[in-house]
């Protein structure tokens, strides 16, 4: 076995406590923003609204595919973004008794029909929501990593194989004026709630919604881009949190060992040391007010990382 040997060096004693994590997130960032849109009757012209505010920000659109069986041009114009599932047929879905067999069935004509037009869906949102312990065996039937379905905490979750990357607002309701007007301000606070505590904050609204309010989309966006903040699709959540999973931290002393237990190479693993200290050999190192965020070089597959 192979280790890559880190220095650290103290701003005061070596033996001084120090608090020792692995990040949530890769590459140093400090929280995540995943970007997800409902792309039912959008429009081609609504779409291309939204993706042109997004710029190379990375998103996910979960598609009613019954929906675009006639315009699967507009779907073109998503090629560059994670598309994901939203069953067939959203009307039958909230008639449903939602049977494990009946799920299924819906996902397998929407994943058919997607695949036939080169996209490879790998995750899935319940129309209306509607999910139970029958959609999860449906989708590890159908080897998708990742749902998106439910209003669960601010970091993901591993249910039977399968992430959960909970949503953390609707949008759309604060984009309504019969609810609560135009205020925005419960999505800010959120937000900061959800960075203070480095956890993930899920952006939620239907792509019509967005692109008829396109300003206050682009104003949350550019203020989210201030932080230290991780733009992700849910694809690339899941994939990180798979790969997290396998990590091991063991702290002896001054010695710090991070251990890869998977099965593939991690980029960009970060650790959080507090008090803050100095960090050679490291990709990149950033300080908040207390803690080093330090970027790691890559772990290989059973391969460890020792920082001294």
């Amino acid at each position: 076995m192979r280790s890559l040997v880190i220095l650290l060096l103290t701003l005061g004693c070596l033996g001084s406590p120090q608090d020792v994590q692995i990040a949530n997130w890769p590459d140093g960032y400090k929280s995540a923003v995943c970007i997800t849109f409902d792309t039912e009757l959008a429009t081609g012209s609504q779409i291309e609204r939204v993706i042109n505010e997004l710029g190379p920000k990375n998103a996910t659109f979960f598609v009613v595919t019954g929906y675009f069986e006639d315009r699967q041009e507009e779907l073109e114009l998503l090629r560059d973004y994670d598309i994901a599932s939203m069953a067939w047929a959203q009307w039958r879905w909230e008639n449903s008794g939602l049977s494990e067999e009946f799920q299924l069935k819906e996902m397998q004509m929407a994943h058919k029909w997607l695949v036939e037009r080169g996209f490879h869906p790998r995750g899935f949102r319940a129309p209306f929501l509607k999910s139970n312990v029958d959609t999860i065996k449906a989708l590890r039937a159908m080897d998708y990593t990742y749902d998106s379905s439910r209003y669960l905490g601010a970091m993901p979750y591993m249910t039977d194989g399968i992430v959960e990357i909970p949503l953390s607002l609707n949008f759309d309701i604060y984009w309504n004026e019969k609810s609560i007007g135009y205020s925005t301000l419960p999505i800010y606070l959120a937000f900061e709630d959800t960075y203070k505590s480095e956890g993930l904050f899920t952006f939620y609204s239907h792509v019509e919604t967005a692109s008829e309010n396109i300003e206050d989309l682009s104003n949350f966006l550019d203020y989210a881009a201030t932080k230290h903040v991780w733009f992700a699709s849910a694809e690339q959540v899941a994939d990180w949190w798979i790969l997290r999973n396998g990590l091991e931290l063991t702290v002896d002393g001054n010695w710090i060992t991070i251990k890869n237990n998977g099965d593939k190479p991690v980029n960009g693993v970060t650790i959080k040391i507090s008090p803050r200290r100095q960090i050679e050999g490291a990709l990149y190192t950033w300080d908040d007010e207390k803690t080093t965020y330090a970027v790691l070089p890559r772990i290989d597959a059973g391969e460890e990382a020792l920082i001294l």
